[in-house]
């Protein structure tokens, strides 16, 4: 799409960054646009971000991608069930470089449909210890928690005969 050819273009005008702040500065002016754009143009970009996000993709498009894309994530998007599917859907690759966790807080106020349970329960075993053991367990968590609700605390021994038991 035109998007990607912007940022395509902006990370090839740069030199190459590691993450953070310069990223995203490299990033800028396709970011502010997208940032300004309707909803639905912005829901467009994530889709095709997270379609690329597996893809063999050269690594500072990547990077950038999935910076711009957490960015538009946590800046209050409002997602449908469908546009969560369909996100959930294209994130869901092997060793997928996309914000799996500004994805999963972009789902709290979505309502938790059949397909979008589904989604996320496919998802699941996409994340493995290629994305970090502590990260994988945490989206893990996240995950759970979404589809089946919070976990519930372990029992706890409450007098003596019970911590015997426990």
């Amino acid at each position: 799409s035109q998007r990607v050819l912007e940022v395509t273009a902006a990370v090839n005008a740069h030199p190459p960054v590691a993450r953070g702040p310069q990223l995203l500065k490299n990033v800028e002016v396709p970011l502010k646009q997208l940032e300004a754009a309707p909803e639905k143009e912005r829901v467009a970009f994530l889709l095709e971000a997270a379609a690329l996000s597996g893809e063999p993709t050269p690594i500072m498009l990547r990077m950038a991608l999935q910076a711009m894309a957490s960015k538009l994530l946590r800046g209050g998007l409002s997602l449908t069930s469908e546009d969560a599917v369909g996100l959930i859907e294209a994130a869901s690759q092997p060793r997928s470089v996309f914000p799996h966790k500004a994805l999963l807080g972009a789902l709290r106020d979505v309502p938790m449909t059949p397909a979008l349970a589904s989604a996320l329960q496919k998802m699941r075993p996409m994340i493995t210890p290629y994305h970090g053991g502590p990260e994988m367990k945490e989206i893990h968590e996240r995950i759970d928690a979404l589809v089946h609700g919070p976990a519930q605390k372990p029992v706890a021994a409450v007098s003596g005969w019970s911590r015997q038991i426990f």
